[in-house]
């Protein structure tokens, strides 16, 4: 038997205010749905405090799968930031062999030198609390970049470098350093030559 039009409207009314009750029964309280919120949010602290856990080292209770001994005769190497040499003033000299550009810093670039006198002062640690280190020779130090010293050019020749003067007011900065460097008279004349070929070579191919 077919349902008249205000049947029908009574019973979809009275259907949809049952399906409506329905779903109040189902849907959470404020106060479960707070509690909820607390306990999810609790179980994601813990699991951000699990990874980082994993991420910071090992766990004192679990056994190290794979510790094995140093082998014997191995050198350490310095993997990290090596100590640093400063201008500092007038006379401040270092001597060494440039050896490359670090750039992992993207902020702070600076060269790596072997340093090839007995020892040279340096410095570790933020600027503001720097503690003064000594680099023996055959032991790397960077040094920043500098607009006055192009040691990308002496990289792998022994060098000694000086400061000249500090030149108030040039630049973009405060100022910039003036640098002396210096070669052995053997090595300079080998250098010197082997730009001079280099530049003959790229002149030829061109």
């Amino acid at each position: 038997m077919c349902k008249t039009g205000a049947h029908w409207r009574k019973s979809s009314i009275r259907e949809s205010g049952q399906c409506s009750k329905e779903k109040e029964n189902t849907m959470p309280t404020d106060k479960e749905q707070s509690k909820n919120e607390r306990r999810q949010s609790s179980e994601r602290r813990e699991s951000a405090r699990d990874a980082g856990a994993a991420r910071s080292g090992p766990i004192a209770d679990v056994e190290i799968p794979n510790a094995i001994a140093s082998p014997d005769g191995w050198e350490e190497e310095a993997i990290g930031f090596p100590p640093y040499w400063n201008p500092i003033g007038i006379g401040n000299s270092f001597r060494g062999i440039p050896q490359a550009l670090d750039t992992r810093d993207p902020g702070f670039h600076r060269y790596v030198v072997l340093c090839t006198a007995d020892e040279l002062k340096c410095k570790q640690g933020p600027a503001d609390d720097a503690e003064e280190v000594i680099v023996k020779k055959g032991e790397l130090f960077t040094t920043s970049v500098y607009v006055g010293l192009p040691l990308e050019r002496y990289f792998g020749e022994e060098v000694f470098v000086t400061v000249k003067a500090w030149l108030e007011g040039v630049g973009q900065g405060d100022g910039v350093w003036r640098f002396g460097l210096r070669m052995k008279p053997e090595d300079r004349k080998r250098y010197h030559e082997a730009q001079l070929s280099a530049a003959r070579n790229d002149a030829l191919t061109r």
